[in-house]
Order: structure tokens, then C-alpha cells, then sequence
């Protein structure tokens, strides 16, 4: 396979995966039956923020920083709001599931 042939052929497969739903989707369909519109735009707004956060972060080479070093990557999740609504999340949402289910309690750590 020549290099054309190659290029080709990841554009193909690209393609396919951007045409592919993703969480993102689901998030925007989820919001805009359950609340409206509105909180649905709302939602698409915060979605393409975040890609163009992290584009011109990346374009700024912190993702590379990250890659390399763990002790920043930690900082990084720690101490910004990566890390925070994902364990308010799982903080908030798992209590319930398990006693739900009747197995055991969340451990808060």
C-alpha cells in the first residue's frame, strides 16, 4: 500500500468514528427530553468549550507535560475541577445504587 492508499484509508476510518454517536450525544438528547431546550444548548456550549479548551491547551503542549510527568498530571486533576465533578459524581450517585440494589454501603474515602 502506497502512502496515498494509507492516508485514504485512515480519512475512511476517521470518518466513520466522527459519524459514530458518542457520550457526548447522548448527553445533549438525554438533557434536551428530560429538560428543554434550552439546558440542551446550554450543554452543547460547555461540550465545544471543553474541545476548545483542551485544543489550544494542547496546541500550548500541556498535554505533552501531562503525558510525561505523573507528578503533574496528579496536580493538575487534584487541584482543578478535573477531578471534582467526577467524584461528586461517584460520591453522589453511587449511595444510591447500592442500597438500591441491597448491596453494601459506599465507603467514602
Amino acid at each position: 500500500m502506497d502512502v496515498y492508499g494509507a492516508i485514504a484509508s485512515f480519512a475512511a476510518i476517521v470518518a466513520l468514528f466522527t459519524l459514530t454517536p458518542g457520550l457526548d450525544t447522548a448527553l445533549i438528547l438525554r438533557t434536551s427530553l428530560l429538560a428543554g431546550r434550552r439546558p440542551a444548548w446550554a450543554v452543547v456550549l460547555g461540550i465545544q468549550l471543553g474541545t476548545l479548551l483542551w485544543g489550544l491547551l494542547t496546541a500550548a503542549g500541556l498535554s505533552a507535560l501531562l503525558t510525561a510527568s505523573q507528578v503533574a498530571y496528579e496536580v493538575v486533576w487534584r487541584t482543578s475541577s478535573g477531578g471534582r465533578p467526577l467524584a461528586s459524581l461517584g460520591r453522589n450517585r453511587a449511595p444510591n445504587t447500592f442500597v438500591e440494589q441491597g448491596a453494601a454501603p459506599f465507603v467514602y474515602v
